[in-house]
């Protein structure tokens, strides 16, 4: 990989954060608590965040199982692990909202 090649995928994955927390939290891309975090603290921050979501995921599953829920548990699983899905239509759509700093709808059924 060339050096300009690995500093735009930085620059990428800084924006996809970046664009995360400001969609997460509800405030302009401009505001200081985007701009003044590392691309380390965010990308912590959105480990938290999905991590949070597993656990929910599994409380819920455990008082209400179901194969919906258990698909959205391994698909979160997945991300965290960092596998790719590209056979699957939702997850690889899931994975580029993901990338794009959007949180996925995990309620959805088919892309």
């Amino acid at each position: 990989m060339t050096k300009a090649r690995a500093r735009r995928k930085t620059q990428t994955k800084a924006s996809a954060l970046q664009k995360w927390w400001s969609d997460h939290f509800s405030v302009a891309p401009d505001d200081p608590s985007v701009v003044n975090k590392s691309e380390a603290e965010l990308e912590e921050a959105w480990y938290e965040w999905l991590f949070g979501t597993l656990e929910e995921l599994k409380a819920e599953n455990e008082e209400n199982p179901s194969r919906a829920l258990q698909e959205k548990i391994d698909r979160v699983q997945a991300v965290i692990d960092g596998e790719k899905y590209e056979e699957d239509p939702l997850i690889a759509q899931w994975e580029r909202e993901l990338a794009e700093g959007k949180i996925p709808d995990l309620e959805q059924r088919s892309a």
